[in-house]
């Protein structure tokens, strides 16, 4: 039995997204960086600090052969990006040593995730 694509894969939820998007990631030699919330007295809380902590994308991305640095926001299919969110890409996007992405469950199984992190620095 031939093994499908990892394109292909079935992703419904936005963890389930962030899993194959690491999982991915990894295995091309990426460096893969994710802050995890945790279940505290005051609900669900990801340990972070400045004043840009709200809205700060799902996973930093580094490829050391590339030279290549991604900032990644993962969504549901039809989630929608935060105001912040919506900042900080916007400030990526300025910024001249990243990559910014907004990638959903659609980027995954059309392909758009894998040649984007099998590209070489010059796309």
């Amino acid at each position: 039995m031939s093994r499908q694509p990892s394109h292909t894969l079935k992703v419904i939820t936005e963890d389930a997204l962030l899993t194959a998007v690491l999982e991915l990631a990894a295995r091309l030699g990426w460096l893969c960086y994710h802050a995890r919330p945790a279940e505290t007295g005051k609900g669900w809380r990801t340990a972070a600090q400045g004043n840009g902590a709200k809205g700060f994308p799902d996973c930093v991305l580094a490829h050391p052969k590339q030279r290549r640095l991604l900032f990644v926001e993962l969504k549901a299919k039809g989630g929608r990006l935060s105001p912040a969110q919506v900042d900080w890409l916007d400030t990526l996007t300025d910024t001249a040593c990243c990559e910014p992405y907004c990638w959903n469950v659609d980027d995954w199984t059309d392909g758009t995730v894998e040649m984007t992190l099998r590209a070489g620095p010059d796309g």
